[in-house]
């Protein structure tokens, strides 16, 4: 992979983390239209090279820091880190939702990714609090004793699934205050399962 595909995959890396209609706003803010910035990322047409300035200014745009391109190895994928709320959302929607920032995450392999930072002591067995979670999107049907990030109503929640009988997210906890949830299967949506937890020490 070379420079320009390095930096194609941030930009669109960034935008895919984002709501729609933000390509027309980093355009704005790069100082080039719109038709140009899709180029870019596209690699297809009469696509220039993004100049050091224009990235300065998507990274400004993005709030994010602004990597070495020039590394002679492969720069790893980055996923997004959202919030619960985001989380929950995704019941609801298909869209992306926008980043609170990109984490470099190396061989995970194919899928939609995003991460969670873990609030509370459910799942500390496996994911403590303030730990980090990678969920694949793509991975929706459920096997027993994995661990899911489910929507209800609206809200996120990470448990294992237990199909039962009955049916429970379960919680993986070294405290016995943490009981099982037990939803009704038609307003349970499965956002994605989980993949890895971060911990720093």
């Amino acid at each position: 992979m070379n420079e320009r595909d390095r930096i194609r995959n941030w930009l669109k890396a960034l935008l895919d983390s984002a709501p729609r209609g933000t390509k027309s706003q980093l355009a704005d803010a790069m100082g080039i239209r719109r038709e140009a910035l899709s180029r870019m990322i596209s690699g297809t047409g009469e696509a220039r090279e993004v100049t050091a300035v224009e990235l300065a200014r998507a990274a400004e745009f993005f709030r994010v820091p602004l990597p070495d391109f020039r590394g002679s190895r492969d720069a790893p994928p980055t996923v997004p880190l959202i919030s619960w709320v985001s989380a929950g959302r995704l019941a609801e929607s298909s869209q992306a939702p926008r980043a609170e920032r990109l984490l470099a995450m190396p061989d995970l392999g194919s899928g939609d990714f995003f991460a969670l930072t873990v609030k509370g002591d459910s799942m500390d067995r496996i994911s403590p609090d303030g730990s980090i979670i990678v969920v694949n999107r793509r991975e929706q049907q459920l096997v027993a004793g994995k661990a899911y990030v489910f929507a209800i109503k609206g809200e996120a929640t990470y448990k294992l699934w237990r199909p039962g009988p009955p049916a429970r997210l379960e919680p993986y906890s070294t405290n016995p205050m943490n009981e099982p949830i037990f939803p009704e299967r038609r307003k349970l949506f499965v956002v994605g399962r989980v993949r890895r937890t971060l911990l720093d020490l």
